[in-house]
């Protein structure tokens, strides 16, 4: 077994590189056995493959990637190999893709903006109050926080196992508790909150140490 295994996520229809053992292809239109919250892909997006990672990958160290988006090496300009991956971590917590100006003054209104589902309020107004419930020890320094521009997108992340685990399980319960009221909620909207919100308040309030990659675009 590779001691790095990355999830490239997409739909069987899609085209994916073709990457070495490092990589194994993640279809969200497909069951998946084991643990997993496949029935939730409309609204969690990429974080059903996530999800399913943390909990039937045992790797050593775990990413997620994208059938068209990976974590590239600014001299190659290929996705980054096994290799790369653990010189990389020997010396951060995280790789992620480079940062990304929400596109406004602040994230929390780029929610009220909307996306092309629409204007999001219900999934910031209920992720505000989860936070409030279930973190009070950090709820002010998160409400300054979604107060600020820039994020990391796509949900892209590769980490030490313990590290990514520790990350799944704050970011989905979470999840899981604006989730109970998925009547209010609007489809990708909860991908979206754990996109342009979560993982980089995660980041932030555990002063981790991120290793910024190109993005490579494959069409």
């Amino acid at each position: 077994m590779s001691d790095v295994k990355i999830y490239v996520v997409g739909s069987s229809k899609n085209n994916f590189l073709e990457l070495g053992d490092s990589y194994t292809k993640f279809y969200i239109d497909e069951q998946h056995n084991g643990d997993n919250i496949d029935d939730r892909n409309p609204y969690y997006c990429e974080t059903t493959g996530l999800y399913y990672i943390w909990k039937n990958e045992n790797s050593d160290i775990k990413g997620l990637a994208h059938y068209r988006r990976y974590f590239g090496n600014p001299n190659t300009r290929k996705p980054l190999t096994e290799m790369e991956i653990k010189e990389i971590l020997d010396n951060h917590d995280m790789i992620v893709t480079r940062g990304w100006d929400a596109g406004g003054p602040t994230l929390e209104w780029r929610f009220h903006r909307g996306w092309a589902e629409g204007r999001l309020d219900a999934e910031i107004k209920y992720l505000k109050f989860t936070m409030k419930f279930l973190h009070p020890e950090c709820y002010e320094e998160f409400e300054q926080f979604i107060q600020t521009t820039t994020h990391w997108q796509f949900n892209m992340l590769i980490a030490k196992k313990d590290l990514f685990d520790k990350y799944c399980q704050w970011l989905f319960e979470i999840l899981d508790c604006v989730w109970t009221k998925k009547k209010e909620l609007k489809k990708r909207g909860i991908g979206y909150l754990a996109e342009v919100i979560l993982l980089s308040f995660f980041v932030h309030i555990n002063k981790l140490s991120v290793y910024n990659t190109p993005l490579l675009f494959v069409r």
